[in-house]
């Protein structure tokens, strides 16, 4: 059995995480949410999940969007190590209950081929998305390598398409499964806007030496910063 140290540690590592998620997407998480130290944490929550002190599912919460209060994301943490129907049914009837329509379902394993299935059946009444426990350890977003990513509005992206006079089709493509898209919630369809940081004056952008085909959808400005935008499909 692992050492509660480890497991407490884990536990506010991922809840950091997923809060950080939340805040990036526009909900109603503030920094001081975010800051938690893991001192406090235990001051809340206990340092003895191996007595349930915290349990998983104590971890879960609701946010508001700030721009749209019927947009409400349900943050469900998983006690079952392998969560079968039940388990998995036990976080739905909450969002019926709560009538909520969205949730993030934080696993420790793969559901079993029978919660898989429910998940499937629900689907098209409820927004879902899964994250495993090990992929929140770490913010990917955190990463020096990574660039800034931001989901353009409609008008934003229409505003893009008209400059380049393209259709949305010819933009490059991000996947809707790639950890970023994940990590903010992204739709089919959607464009994210894409700052790079140049590390020195003189660098050439990377995405034009990697990337030749994008050179006509990106911009250098003045900061020595480059801007494309990519589709998510």
């Amino acid at each position: 059995m692992e050492r509660d140290e480890n497991v407490i540690y884990n536990f506010w590592r991922m809840r950091k995480t997923t809060m950080e998620m939340c805040y990036d997407r526009n909900y109603e998480v503030t920094q001081k949410d975010i800051d938690v130290s893991l001192k406090d944490f235990i001051e809340v929550f206990g340092d003895r999940p191996s007595e349930d002190r915290p349990s998983r599912s104590a971890l879960s919460y609701i946010v508001k969007h700030k721009k749209n209060e019927k947009n409400r994301l349900y943050v469900c943490f998983v006690n079952k190590k392998k969560p079968g129907k039940e388990a998995v049914k036990c976080c739905f009837d909450f969002l019926e209950a709560h009538n909520l329509n969205r949730i993030v379902l934080v696993l420790q394993e793969e559901m079993t081929p029978a919660g898989k299935k429910l998940v499937l059946e629900v689907s098209k009444k409820f927004k879902i998305e899964i994250f495993f426990e090990s992929e929140l350890m770490q913010n990917i977003t955190k990463h020096e390598l990574v660039p800034q990513h931001i989901i353009l509005s409609k008008h934003e992206k229409m505003k893009v398409l008209e400059k380049y006079k393209i259709k949305e089709t010819a933009l490059p493509k991000i996947l809707l499964s790639d950890p970023i898209s994940r990590y903010y919630g992204a739709s089919r369809g959607q464009v994210f806007k894409i700052i790079r940081r140049l590390r020195f004056p003189t660098q050439q952008p990377p995405i034009f030496d990697d990337f030749p085909e994008f050179t006509n959808f990106a911009e250098l400005r003045e900061d020595k910063s480059c801007i494309s935008y990519r589709l998510v499909v």
